[in-house]
Formats: structure tokens, sequence, C-alpha cells
């Protein structure tokens, strides 16, 4: 992802999070982010989905996650994941973690099948007073011998 991305994805935010979207001072603020981890899923070169993530610590945090409603269900979601569990694993991160709305079903199921797990609830944790349901993902580290 780069700079010039993010009016093409504060158009995609607009779509998918309709409530409380992310605007363009914030997107280029996570492309600037020198913690951040920013990805763009691109078909014919126009951008259909992006992951934005931080790292630090031995961990990482998925802030946001999203794909046009017209490439879902295509595999671009579980790409975009994957490519952030791959990165996790490279950077031997001991945890990987996020926050998804109580009602966001699909994203739920796509993320336990990347191995993520109930946490706890945050409550009232959105804009519109939904709660968040906080999740993780362990990554088991190899220990050198």
């Amino acid at each position: 992802m780069v700079l010039d991305d993010v009016f093409e994805i504060a158009r995609i935010e607009k779509i998918c999070f309709p409530q409380d979207p992310w605007n363009v001072h914030a997107l280029k603020v996570s492309v600037t982010n020198p913690y951040g981890y920013c990805l763009t899923a691109q078909i014919e070169n126009k951008i259909v989905g992006y992951l934005i993530g931080t790292e630090g610590d031995g961990a990482g945090h998925l802030m946001n996650l999203a794909v046009s409603p017209q490439y879902r269900r295509k595999g671009i979601g579980s790409a975009l994941l994957g490519n952030w569990i791959d990165r996790g694993r490279r950077l031997v991160w001991n945890k990987s973690t996020l926050e998804v709305r109580q009602s966001n079903f699909e994203a739920i199921k796509l993320y336990e099948k990347f191995g993520y797990k109930y946490l706890k609830t945050n409550n009232h944790y959105y804009l519109n007073g939904e709660d968040g349901i906080v999740m993780i993902r362990a990554f088991e580290c190899a220990v050198q011998e």
C-alpha cells in the first residue's frame, strides 16, 4: 500500500463500514507508520481489498481488513489474512490480536479458520455502541538447540 492508494481505500471503507469508516487522514497515518504493515489486494490494477496492521514487541495487531462486496467469497480476504499470518511466522511473533464486530459473523468465521480464538468482549467498542469481540492467535516459536 502506498499513499496514493488511500483515496481508493477510503472509498471501499465507506462501502464496507458505512457507520464508522476510517478517513483519509487515518489511512495516511497507517501507511506512514514505521510500525505499520499495509497491504492491498488488486485485480487488474484495481484495489479490491486491503489489510492494515501494526507490529512490535513480538506481536501483531490486525486493525482493518476489508474486501469490496463484489469481490467477496473469492479468496481475497483469505489471501490477505494468510499473508499477515505468514509475516507473523517469519518475524517470530508470539501472538496476533484483533477486534471484530460481534455481528460480523463472516469475518469471525474467517479469523477462526486462521487460528484466531475468542479472548474477551469489549462492551460498546464501536461508535454505534456495538460490542467488539477481541480475538487472539498464538504463534509457536521454534526453539533453537
